[in-house]
């Protein structure tokens, strides 16, 4: 058996045996080796048929985003590359049938832009691009199926890849360890 002693301010010294140090130890090494497959990097090109978007079809997703998140006092959604994050999110942890939805998302909602405008999304001007968004949000009439189940999902994405970012979760919503620290010398008193 092992003794360790745990903190100066503590009064009794922590034990350990052995088998438990090592389980300790071999849990670290794993969760040590898990580590680099939890690393989001663009993938340029994927050879095994699996889905990839397009440079088009990214930079569709940046103005897409911006135009639900727009730059104001604080960064954007293409400020703080939340981009990236769908990318990653619609490229490695959607199934098949929710990556087909969605670069048929994408698609529909170009097309429902020059159809309507002209142009393209990317061409339009921030007024059109909420016009449309809320003729999409309101599912009027002229509106493609396609596009009224890809907007709660991009929507949805968009959200999640800006409060998760960096900047929000340093800055304007510091994040915070839950349950907090751990105290594991305390002595308690009888009630």
């Amino acid at each position: 058996m092992l003794r360790i002693k745990n903190d100066t301010s503590c009064n009794h010294p922590m034990t350990i045996t052995r088998r438990t140090l090592i389980k300790q130890l071999m849990l670290g090494a794993g969760a040590a080796a898990l580590l680099p497959s939890c690393v989001f990097e663009k993938k340029e090109a994927a050879s095994d048929g699996s889905f990839l978007l397009s440079e088009d079809q990214n930079k569709l997703i940046a103005e897409i985003a911006e135009t639900i998140i727009p730059k104001t006092s604080t960064p954007g959604a293409k400020d703080l590359k939340v981009e990236e994050f769908i990318h990653v999110m619609a490229t490695d942890c959607f199934d098949h049938e929710t990556q087909d939805k969605f670069s048929k998302g994408l698609a529909a909602v170009d097309a429902l832009s020059e159809k309507r405008f002209g142009d393209p999304f990317i061409k339009i001007t921030p007024a059109q691009r909420n016009e449309l968004f809320s003729d999409i949000s309101t599912k009027k009439e002229g509106v493609p199926a396609e596009v009224i189940e890809f907007f709660p999902l991009i929507k949805g994405l968009t959200l999640r890849g800006y409060m998760a970012s960096e900047y929000i979760m340093t800055e304007v919503k510091p994040w915070l360890l839950v349950p907090g620290p751990s105290k594991g010398c305390v002595e308690v008193k009888a009630a």
